[in-house]
């Protein structure tokens, strides 16, 4: 099996403004318009830094370290981030990767797999590993795990779309688990609504959590269900009463005789935005008459062949969008709760997280199974201070006094005296003066914070002068 890894950028990040993307609703007084740099392109989410790095530079990296038969990588761009992405790509010296902008007609993943299509920038018997840019993967096996339970089914011919999911299920002492309103509190990281999902697999046996990484049960994991927690909570027959999933007899049934499965029903596993699609998929039927109009890959054509895989397309379908396969599966490669990382930077809390456990797996690595590849964060450059979980870049300084912990100092960052910081992302080229504190908050590059600021979940746009004895709690500064 033949593979091309896509990486899509569709977009800067609008969920992680101001830090990228832009806000419509957003309005900049005259103090903050002569502070910050309105005219600066908003740096794309797959760009920020992360542990001296970024997240696409980490994801290519996966890729290639994940050693995929044949597998060359393109980077699809839209085209209010195509400079950007572009220009990264070409100064890192990445080989062998070509960087498309995407028209501006296209309004999703579908979409940019048709524009990959008609532009004949992949071999039709390619599988594609379609992967969100802003995906942050601590170890390669997870792809080859992704790439393995494909295969599996592919020699059964029965595939179609493969998809990473990543259990952020949490326990609290007891052994409960814990409420995602709870989350916070404890320590662990929170999901938005819109990123909960009911998730049915037809499950035969257990996942074997051994050394981390997860170990697919045989037969792989087939998806029978897929649908949004806001998406039940918005039914109209539920208006005014608890909202209600409703199960399917067939679904029922469609488990049990999936190899003598049954279903498990869960809410806490997380779509990482990484498919395996086989080339009848994105090459014969999202570019089929039929479907022409659906968008993208996760909300529309997954739906579809999940629904589908149980009766198939009928013969109409099948003829005019050249569909050969008349049994096929939609499965999963699941990540178990585990000490690996994987999750995409697609929000404040994710990317801060993913800042402070590439730190703090870079000091303590997480038990991994002997045959697990190396870690897609190798060596951090800068100084780690271990004892307080904190990574200093090149020419970042700090003064006597105070503290620094889990928390990441950019390049020629100054951090006056008796300053207390925790877990924080401080970026490059930041001044702050004497006495502040900072906690749980995100400096933007170039930021200028002066003396006795106290600043707790804050969000602070680049360029910004913050004046002293500020004190926030919870705000975006811009």
């Amino acid at each position: 099996m033949n593979v091309t890894a896509v990486i899509l950028a569709g977009s800067a990040g609008e969920r992680m403004y101001p830090l990228c993307g832009t806000d419509d609703d957003s309005m900049f007084d005259e103090k903050a318009s002569a502070s910050a740099n309105q005219n600066t392109p908003a740096t794309p989410k797959c760009l920020l830094p992360l542990a001296g790095s970024c997240p696409l530079a980490l994801l290519i990296a996966a890729v290639k370290t994940a050693g995929l038969p044949n597998a060359n990588i393109k980077v699809l761009a839209a085209p209010e981030i195509y400079p950007q992405i572009s220009g990264y790509v070409q100064s890192s010296g990445t080989s062998n990767i070509e960087v498309t902008k995407l028209t501006v007609e296209c309004a999703g993943s579908a979409d940019a797999l048709r524009q990959v299509k008609r532009e004949k920038k992949i071999d039709e018997s390619h599988s594609i590993l379609l992967l969100s840019s802003d995906l942050v993967l601590e170890n390669a096996s997870c792809l080859v795990g992704l790439v393995e339970s494909h295969r599996s089914v592919s020699n059964s011919s029965k595939d179609s779309v493969s998809l990473l999911l990543a259990d952020f299920g949490h326990e609290d002492g007891e052994g409960v688990p814990v409420k995602e309103s709870k989350k916070s509190k404890l320590g662990f990281l929170a999901r938005e609504e819109e990123d909960i999902e009911f998730v049915g697999l037809a499950v035969k046996g257990g996942v074997n959590t051994s050394g981390g990484l997860c170990v697919v049960s045989d037969p792989v994991k087939r998806v029978l269900l897929k649908i949004s927690r806001a998406e039940v909570d918005e039914t109209e027959e539920n208006v005014g009463e608890t909202p209600k999933l409703e199960i399917s007899k067939e679904l029922v049934r469609a488990a049990c005789q999936y190899h003598q499965s049954s279903l498990s029903l869960r809410t806490d596993l997380v779509d990482l935005h990484a498919y395996l699609i086989s080339p009848w998929v994105w090459s014969n039927l999202i570019n089929c008459q039929s479907y022409e109009t659906l968008q993208s890959i996760q909300n529309d054509i997954l739906p579809l062949l999940i629904r589908q895989q149980l009766s198939g397309f009928d013969a109409e379908t099948s003829e005019s969008c050249g569909i050969t396969t008349a049994e096929f599966c939609v499965a999963a490669h699941v990540l178990p709760r585990s000490a690996v990382l994987a999750l995409r930077v697609c929000t404040v809390p994710n990317y801060l997280h993913a800042c402070k456990e590439a730190v703090t797996h870079s000091i303590r690595p997480p038990a991994l199974h002997p045959s697990s590849l190396p870690s897609t964060f190798g060596r951090l450059e800068g100084t780690v201070h271990a004892k307080d979980n904190a990574l200093f870049l090149e020419g970042a300084e700090k003064g006597s006094g105070g503290a620094c912990k889990n928390s990441t100092v950019g390049k020629n960052s100054k951090i006056g005296s008796k300053c207390k910081i925790n877990n924080c992302m401080i970026m490059d080229n930041v001044t702050i003066a004497n006495g502040v504190t900072l906690q749980n908050s995100i400096i933007s590059s170039g930021v200028t914070i002066e003396d006795g600021c106290n600043l707790n979940d804050c969000q602070v746009a680049p360029n910004l002068l913050v004046a002293a004895k500020t004190k926030v709690n919870g705000e975006t500064l811009e």
